[in-house]
C-alpha cells in the first residue's frame, strides 16, 4: 500500500472513531429534547434510559437517565438519575436520583434527596439512597394524604393525614392526624390528633403530644407525654370546690392541666371538668412557684348543664417538697364566673354554686359575670 493509501486509511479510521464517540456521548449524556408516546416508542427509543434531556414530553409514559430542564407526562415520568428542573405528570413522577427542583403530580411523587418542592394529590416519598448517609432534604412536601422522608429534613411538610420523618426535622410539620419524627425536632409540629418526636427542641401542638426528651421544648395539648417532663398529681381544696383532682403534664416551664372538681352544699351536687395550662418556677431544691390558669364547665345537680356556666380560675401557689415525690402547696386564686343559668326568681340569673363575696357582680343582657378572690391548698405527688 502506497503512502497516499495509508494516509486515507488513517483519516478514515480517525473520522470513524470521532463519529462513534460523538454518537456515544449524545446517547449517553444529553439531548436538547425528546418526545415519547409510551416507552420505548419515542425519539430516544430503547436508549432513553441512557439519555439526559433538557426538555421531555411523554404523551403517556416515558423514561430517561436524567433531566436538566422540564419534563411533562400525561401519566407517568421516570428518571433513573439526577433531576434538575420541573417534572409534571398526570399520575406520578419517579426519580431514582437526587432531585433539585419541582415535582407535581395528580397522585404521587417519589424521589431521592429532595432539594425543592413536591406536590402530590395523595403522597410524596423522599427515599434515602445507599450513598446518601447524612444527606439532608431541603424544601417543601405537600400531599393530600401522606408525606414520607427517609432523610433528615430542613423545611416544611404539609399532609392531609400523616407526615412520617425517619430522621430529624428542622422546620415545620402540619398534618390532619399524625406527625411522626423518629429523631430530633427543632421547629414546630401541628397535628389534629398526635405529634411524636424523639427529642423536642421546639413546639408540639395537638390533642396528644409525645416526646422521649424535652430539650427546651413545649407541648401544647390535652395529653402531653415526655419521659423527662413534668408530671404531677394534685389533690386540692379551694374556695369553690371541696375536692379537685389535677393532673399536670408537659415541661416545667409550660405544662397542660386536666382537672376534675366536686362540691356539695344545700343538698345539691356540682361537678366540673377543667382544662388549663401552667408553669413551674423553682426557687431552690425544695421550694417552687406554680402559676396555673384553668377553665371549668360547672354542672349543677345534673349530668350536664346546657346553659353557659363557666368558671375561669387563675392560681398562684407556692410549694414545699417534703419528700422526693411529695409536696404541699398553698396560694391565692382569682376567679371569674360566667353564667346564663336562671334562678328560682323570675328574671334572676345566677349560679347556685356557693362562692365567696365578689369584687364584681354585673348582669349583661342574659349573662351574669362575677369576679371573686379565693385560695387553694393541697398535696402534690
Amino acid at each position: 500500500m502506497n503512502t497516499k493509501g495509508i494516509t486515507l486509511l488513517i483519516v478514515f479510521c480517525l473520522t470513524h472513531i470521532y463519529l462513534i464517540k460523538a454518537q456515544a456521548q449524545d446517547s449517553l449524556y444529553k439531548r436538547p429534547a425528546q418526545i415519547t408516546f409510551v416507552h420505548p416508542l419515542g425519539t430516544n427509543g430503547f436508549k432513553s434510559k441512557e439519555v439526559v434531556n433538557n426538555f421531555s414530553l411523554n404523551l403517556l409514559m416515558g423514561s430517561s437517565a436524567g433531566l436538566q430542564g422540564m419534563e411533562m407526562g400525561g401519566l407517568f415520568n421516570k428518571t433513573y438519575g439526577a433531576t434538575s428542573g420541573l417534572q409534571v405528570a398526570g399520575l406520578g413522577n419517579h426519580n431514582s436520583g437526587r432531585m433539585h427542583g419541582v415535582q407535581l403530580s395528580g397522585i404521587g411523587n417519589i424521589t431521592t434527596s429532595l432539594h425543592g418542592f413536591q406536590s402530590g394529590g395523595l403522597f410524596n416519598i423522599n427515599k434515602a439512597a445507599s450513598d446518601d448517609t447524612g444527606h439532608q432534604q431541603q424544601g417543601l412536601q405537600l400531599a393530600g394524604i401522606i408525606n414520607i422522608s427517609d432523610n433528615s429534613m430542613k423545611g416544611l411538610q404539609v399532609a392531609g393525614l400523616i407526615n412520617q420523618q425517619a430522621d430529624s426535622l428542622k422546620g415545620v410539620q402540619l398534618a390532619g392526624v399524625l406527625n411522626n419524627t423518629e429523631h430530633a425536632v427543632s421547629g414546630l409540629q401541628i397535628a389534629g390528633v398526635i405529634n411524636k418526636a424523639k427529642t423536642l427542641s421546639g413546639v408540639q401542638f395537638g390533642l396528644i403530644n409525645i416526646a422521649d426528651t424535652l430539650k427546651n421544648g413545649i407541648q401544647v395539648g390535652l395529653i402531653n407525654i415526655a419521659k423527662n417532663g413534668y408530671k404531677t398529681v394534685e389533690l386540692e381544696y379551694n374556695e369553690t370546690f371541696q375536692l379537685s383532682l389535677n393532673y399536670k403534664m408537659g415541661a416545667p416551664h409550660f405544662y397542660s392541666i386536666i382537672s376534675l372538681a366536686y362540691a356539695e352544699h344545700d343538698d345539691m351536687r356540682f361537678w366540673a371538668p377543667g382544662f388549663g395550662v401552667g408553669t413551674f418556677r423553682p426557687i431552690n431544691q425544695n421550694i417552687g412557684i406554680n402559676i396555673d390558669a384553668i377553665h371549668y364547665q360547672v354542672n349543677e345537680d345534673e349530668w350536664w348543664t346546657e346553659e353557659v356556666n363557666m368558671l375561669e380560675k387563675l392560681k398562684v401557689t407556692g410549694s414545699f417538697k417534703l419528700f422526693q415525690r411529695l409536696s404541699v402547696y398553698a396560694g391565692a386564686t382569682l376567679n371569674v364566673q360566667i353564667t346564663e343559668i336562671k334562678g328560682a326568681e323570675e328574671g334572676m340569673i345566677g349560679s347556685r354554686l356557693d362562692t365567696p363575696d365578689s369584687w364584681y357582680d354585673k348582669t349583661h343582657d342574659n349573662t351574669r359575670v362575677t369576679i371573686y378572690p379565693g385560695f387553694s391548698a393541697g398535696i402534690r405527688f
